[in-house]
């Protein structure tokens, strides 16, 4: 994409001259542009590629989704950047979240999100902690906030054989997103493998080694409980 002439500011277009070493989020930039991220005010100062980001999209109908990790450990770059990406650029925006550190998200930040993609690992508490040690409470009570803001979610659950395909659980995550009623979507994940070779290369056991994938019957069942529920399930 070309750039218009106005358009060729930031901190990596048109760079004025380094005063010195100065942060831009996370990271350790030579100098600062008016347009950065100023970590000292926790404050996204402006977006470098406004303009041809919204010629890219918005004739397609797209929107802007912010990922990770886990985005609500940065709750103020999150939320100052679905602010602007909703009333500035008018984007359709999407939280990708956990939902475990929700506490840290205000509800002006949850207002700013169009959709929201939570991921609930299992219904089981046994099982939750197991799988992620933590309490799925936290995730659960984020679900439930969303209803009374009126903002959308889409429910992912991934399907790990041996831990999360159990009935009783598949059953009560399906019950639970069918009785929060804003729940449009529900993502069926079959466990994969993919990421293992990261945890070798950080020397880490990865425990779920031996964990096949689910079959296509598998997942086709559990994607057939959710329906039955009266949810959209893919």
């Amino acid at each position: 994409m070309v750039l218009r002439p106005q358009e060729r500011r930031g901190p990596q277009l048109n760079r004025p001259p380094s005063k010195g070493p100065a942060t831009a989020g996370p990271f350790r930039t030579p100098g600062a542009g008016p347009r950065a991220i100023d970590r000292g005010k926790d404050l996204i100062v402006g977006l470098q590629t406004d303009a041809p980001l919204k010629r890219a999209i918005t004739p397609y109908g797209g929107g802007a989704t912010i990922s990770g990790g886990e985005p609500l450990l940065q709750p103020v770059f999150t939320g100052e950047l679905l602010h602007r990406m909703k009333h500035e650029l008018g984007l359709h925006t999407a939280l990708d979240t956990s939902g475990f550190l929700s506490v840290r998200a205000p509800d002006a930040l949850l207002r700013d999100t169009d959709l929201v993609l939570l991921d609930i690992k299992s219904w089981d508490p046994h099982t939750y902690e197991k799988v992620t040690g933590r309490s799925p409470a936290p995730t659960l009570g984020l679900a439930r906030r969303l209803v009374g803001l009126g903002q959308e979610v889409h429910v992912r659950f991934v399907l790990v054989p041996g831990l999360t395909d159990g009935p009783a659980d598949v059953e009560g995550v399906a019950a639970f997103a069918a009785g929060l009623g804003n729940v449009s979507r529900v993502d069926i994940l079959p466990f994969h493998k993919l990421g293992e070779a990261k945890w070798q290369a950080l020397a880490m056991p990865f425990t779920l080694h031996d964990t096949p994938s689910p079959a296509l019957e598998q997942v086709a069942a559990a994607r057939e409980v959710f329906r039955a529920h009266g949810l959209h399930a893919v």
